[in-house]
């Protein structure tokens, strides 16, 4: 979980190319988060945000009552997945974010 401890360390190194944040209010990681993620570990690093991380929340534009949300970051940009949070969607958000690249 990144939170305003550790949000430094976790999201301020570039260790692959794209970062995907689940902004959530869950406490565990959800098994479609752990889906997407081996589908894309080799190309994406993953990190999920708990509603109650309020800066962050507000920091990265999300609103706590239109959680799950799933952010994308490139050096460069942020990308925001209004779709639904099946792994078909969520696989291709990222798709869409890697060939925007």
């Amino acid at each position: 979980f990144v939170t305003m401890e550790n949000v430094d360390r976790c999201l301020g190194r570039w260790p692959k190319p794209l970062k995907m944040l689940l902004f959530t209010r869950k406490v565990v990681i959800p098994p479609i988060w752990d889906t997407v993620r081996g589908s894309f570990q080799e190309s994406c690093s993953f990190y999920q945000i708990n509603v109650e991380q309020e800066e962050l929340l507000t920091a990265f534009g999300v609103d706590s009552s239109k959680l799950p949300k799933v952010v994308a970051l490139t050096a460069d940009s942020r990308y925001v997945h209004d779709g639904g949070a099946t792994n078909s969607q969520i696989s291709g958000f990222i798709l869409r974010v890697q060939s925007s690249q």
